[in-house]
């Protein structure tokens, strides 16, 4: 299960960085936010950094 979310996180991070979308979305933030090493947590920081305009 672990691998479809990491995998799901990839396809976000990289649909936000080719469309340009903009604005955050709260359950990645509260994800990427809850700090940590896990893979999800880490990927999760990429889509919400290009999200919110960092």
């Amino acid at each position: 299960m672990a691998g479809a979310r990491t995998a799901v996180v990839a396809v976000a991070a990289d649909c936000a960085q080719r469309s340009g979308a903009r604005g955050a979305l709260a359950e990645l933030g509260a994800v990427a936010n809850r700090g940590g090493s896990s893979l999800v947590a880490r990927q999760s920081r990429g889509p919400r950094d290009t999200l919110s305009g960092e």
